[in-house]
């Protein structure tokens, strides 16, 4: 018991850490309007976005562009 209660914080605090690029990648290839404002966020001040971030965004749009599923405002 001791030890579950000294490995249960660990993993609340894993479980809250950043969401990996390639997931989030995935995420925002299939939600337009996510990636919009995140593109935008990313354009107008990168830094607070995180590089990691906006690099997701710019690889989701990529995909999105290439697949054919871009509408006409996206580009």
């Amino acid at each position: 018991m001791k030890h579950l209660s000294r490995l249960l914080p660990v993993l609340v605090l894993a479980a809250c850490g950043k969401q990996p690029a390639d997931n989030l990648t995935d995420a925002l290839a299939v939600d337009p309007v996510r990636l919009k404002a995140l593109r935008a966020q990313c354009a107008t001040d990168r830094h607070t976005a995180g590089e990691d971030t906006c690099r997701a965004a710019a690889e989701a749009f990529r995909r999105r562009f290439f697949a054919g599923q871009t509408g006409p405002d996206e580009y």
